[in-house]
């Protein structure tokens, strides 16, 4: 089953849209849960949302300058103890999305009996996001820019990435490019390739980039060669190689 969970702030009309899309191009709802992540100040806001749409996950989060850090750890929070194959973290305002995409999703559990691994898509072409790129998981000179805004992620992946953003972390933003990171150190220092394709394809997102005010820590991160990410590569590929062990 599938997690989608969705942040969203004054943008009540946004999320409407967005959540009826994601059930009507499903293949069956019986095949994910949504939860929407809201400021517990903007509760009066969002409750029609919560009358129209009695099975979704409502989960309050506190604002300010941590509240990506909030969001972030609330959906890892939630996905980890429930029991989901994956979680697909989406924005309020994408458009377009194509028919059966959680059908997609499921057809891609257990790519890796470990379960350690990310699915990217066929959305954000128009963003100069290509297959290429994914496949040799960002390791060219401008990868990592390149990377999946949205990649679905599954609950192992999950336990080795959500203590990044845990407590006082420094990374408050760009979720998406630690995975990357991740992927490209585990292709590149490895040769272990953990990001595969799901066929699912959207038109646009609008990108108000306003997390870019807060981009300092990833940009430091990558002068500093990843360096915070290796020790969790490097416990995935142990991770890895301990399970084709037992696997033999």
């Amino acid at each position: 089953m599938i997690l989608v969970s969705i942040p969203s702030r004054n943008r009540l009309v946004e999320l409407y849209k967005m959540i009826e899309q994601l059930y009507l191009t499903c293949a069956d709802e019986g095949n994910f849960d949504i939860q929407i992540v809201i400021d517990k100040n903007q509760r009066a806001l969002y409750h029609p949302i919560l009358n129209d749409f009695p099975r979704i996950i409502y989960t309050e989060i506190e604002w300010g300058r941590g509240s990506w850090l909030n969001i972030f750890n609330a959906q890892h929070e939630y996905f980890l103890k429930a029991s989901y194959d994956f979680l697909w973290v989406l924005p309020d305002d994408m458009t377009g999305l194509y028919p059966n995409w959680d059908r997609e999703i499921l057809s891609r559990k257990k790519t890796f009996e470990d379960d350690l691994f990310v699915l990217y898509t066929d959305g954000a072409q128009n963003w100069g996001r290509t297959k290429n790129e994914h496949e040799i998981c960002y390791i060219s000179e401008d990868g990592l820019n390149m990377h999946e805004p949205n990649p679905v992620w599954t609950k192992k992946w999950c336990e080795y990435l959500a203590p990044l953003f845990q407590g006082n972390s420094k990374y408050i933003v760009y979720r998406e490019m630690m995975i990357a990171g991740l992927l490209k150190i585990l292709y590149g220092d490895y040769g272990i390739n953990r990001n595969v394709h799901v066929d699912i394809n959207w038109n646009d997102i609008k990108n108000d980039r306003n997390s870019q005010k807060y981009n300092q820590c990833w940009l430091d991160l990558v002068s500093r060669d990843l360096d915070d990410l290796k020790p969790v590569a490097r416990a995935m590929v142990t991770y890895i190689e301990e399970n084709a062990r037992i696997g033999g």
